[in-house]
């Protein structure tokens, strides 16, 4: 049946103009164009708010499925709209169950145009329209029930597929590394919640993925494992096991460790590489994907797809799905547009090209993480000087971290963009100086040389240029900034002033940055400090007497105080 076409033009006049969802409506009832890779709907993203609802990203997480054109599928709940509206463009039948009455208007928005889609409103189990569904999708961004209860929701969206049906699921994993390491929770905004069971919120519950097979299989289901590479509102890549045991290293590239946390014990880069070189990476990705097949069942999933990763921070209309494929003994690099599939080259700008297509995936490692460990920066950056002076100038992508060292030297690789009107002068000043800032970056921790702690950015790069026969001037700054201001209006999703965040970042001393980084940690310590006394203090008040509480918040009320022996606390 197809979705019922609502009047929304209360939604301008609605006091909660600041509630996202009335804001998404918003922007849906007024939008000619609401395709999964709509320019328009790109456009309309502005803030991070309305890329959680609008962006395409949401959908990538399914991307990498071959769902059959004639399949019926239910999404429960529609977390994210981008999965759901994905899947309509693809298949004959899309039944979407909304959570409440504000997900289903926009739910029906989004798919009013389609035919074959129909948005309900919950509890699933009275909503759903077909006794029998192809493939059943769960992609979870909130919390999850009990584990008995969640065994069976699962076994009762089992009893819902076909003889050969899939049910999809997805969700955050509560050991994932960005969890371990401090990163504050979604649903709480706590540090450590997920890995220690969220102790505060007894209602609240994620489960790592060894729950969610058995979950699979107790519902008569074979369980396929899978990995998000990042969280699950901004999917970046999705890897099969089978991508950590042949292709380690691919494994431990494609990992995005996303925004700093409130605490960060650990470095995430460096957590994640030990974790894929002992062979248990599969287990701590920031989000889990299981596909429980019934019966024989439909894999989905093509068989010689290692991996395939998105760059969901661009604007839609250059958004790409790259591919990582076997083909024989070799590893097949396939770079596509998500909305221009078919074409392997597109102008941007009279000067400025995309370009996609195969090419063979170069082992080794990148320079960019050789630069970070290495004692002496300036060594591996010769090696890239010297394929630098013998590329093209017009590759914009011939940079410390799109070269790796090989046995047979440095290799460029993912050569994705074309600046006709580039020179060799400015991929120096661009190599040269986004090095030094990797390596700021890598030693953040570390003790630095006190001259070179107190030069700018920029001069630390003039050093490193003049020690490698190479001349950076003031104006090559300035000829920087005018680059970066140029190019990356022209791809970034989200709007923002690059000229003078740039320019901030290049002129900035060296300490100043260090020292900002310093900070930074000692600021997460602090609030890691808030946040053991703010749980410390909840679990004593949860351990008090109901009466002793009640005696306390009416002597509160009336000012009046209580003396009392201090009470000790754990460390």
């Amino acid at each position: 049946m197809p979705a019922t076409k609502r009047d929304h033009s209360r939604v301008d006049d609605d006091p909660l103009r600041d509630d996202p969802l009335r804001i998404v409506a918003a922007v849906l009832a007024g939008a000619d164009d609401k395709s999964s890779l709509s320019p328009e709907l790109g456009a309309a993203i502005t803030s991070h708010e309305s890329e959680v609802h609008l962006s395409p990203a949401r959908a990538n997480v399914v991307r990498g499925f071959e769902v059959a054109p004639h399949a019926r599928v239910l999404v429960i709940p529609p977390t994210g709209m981008a999965v759901a509206r994905h899947l309509a463009e693809r298949c004959a039948s899309v039944d979407v169950i909304a959570a409440d009455e504000p997900e289903a208007e926009v739910a029906r928005l989004w798919l009013e145009d389609l035919p074959g889609a129909r948005v309900d409103v919950g509890p699933w189990r009275s909503a759903v329209a077909s006794p029998r569904y192809d493939v059943v999708v769960w992609v979870e961004t909130g919390g999850l029930p009990d584990r008995e209860t969640f065994a069976r929701e699962i076994a009762d969206l089992a009893a819902l597929l076909t003889p050969d049906g899939s049910l999809v699921f997805a969700a955050d994993n509560p050991l994932g590394v960005r969890r371990l390491s401090g990163g504050a929770d979604e649903r709480t905004g706590r540090p450590f919640d997920a890995p220690e069971g969220f102790p505060f919120d007894e209602d609240l519950h994620l489960w790592e993925r060894s729950t969610v097979e058995e979950a699979m299989r107790g519902a008569g289901l074979t369980a396929q494992p899978f990995a998000v590479l990042s969280d699950l509102l901004r999917v970046t890549a999705v890897a099969t096991p089978d991508l950590f045991r042949e292709r380690p290293q691919l494994a431990f590239e494609l990992y995005q460790p996303g925004p700093p946390g409130p605490v960060d014990a650990i470095d995430r880069r460096a957590l994640w590489r030990r974790l894929v070189a002992t062979g248990v990476a599969m287990d701590f990705s920031d989000a889990l994907l299981v596909v429980g097949h019934a019966g024989a069942g439909s894999a989905h999933w093509p068989e010689d797809l290692l991996a395939a990763y998105f760059t969901a921070w661009r604007k839609v209309s250059l958004m790409t799905r790259v591919d990582f494929r076997r083909r024989g003994s070799e590893l097949v690099v396939d770079r596509r547009l998500l909305a221009h599939p078919a074409i392997d080259r597109l102008e941007v700008s009279p000067s400025f090209i995309w370009q996609g297509g195969e090419e063979r995936y170069v082992e080794g490692e990148r320079l960019s993480d050789v630069m970070w460990d290495a004692k002496d920066p300036l060594a591996p950056l010769a090696q890239w000087l010297e394929l630098a002076h013998r590329t093209p100038a017009e590759l914009l992508d011939v940079l410390p971290w799109n070269v790796k060292l090989t046995d047979d030297g440095p290799v460029s690789f993912d050569q994705e963009w074309i600046e006709l009107t580039r020179d060799h002068a400015a991929r120096l000043r661009y190599g040269i100086a986004t090095a030094v800032i990797t390596r700021a970056a890598a030693r953040r921790d570390r003790r630095v040389d006190p001259a070179e702690d107190a030069r700018t950015v920029w001069e630390t790069a003039q050093e490193w240029a003049q020690r490698l026969g190479v001349t950076l001037s003031h104006e090559d700054l300035e000829r920087f900034v005018a680059d970066e201001a140029a190019l990356r209006p022209l791809v970034n999703l989200l709007p923002e002033d690059t000229a003078a965040q740039t320019r901030a970042l290049l002129e900035q001393p060296m300490s100043a940055l260090m020292r900002e980084r310093a900070d930074m940690e000692l600021d997460r310590l602090r609030q890691r400090v808030r946040v053991l006394e703010e749980n410390e203090r909840a679990r004593m008040l949860a351990e008090r007497p109901l009466w002793r509480r009640a005696l306390g918040r009416l002597a509160h009320a009336l000012g009046l105080r209580r003396t009392q022996a201090p009470r000790p606390t754990q460390s």
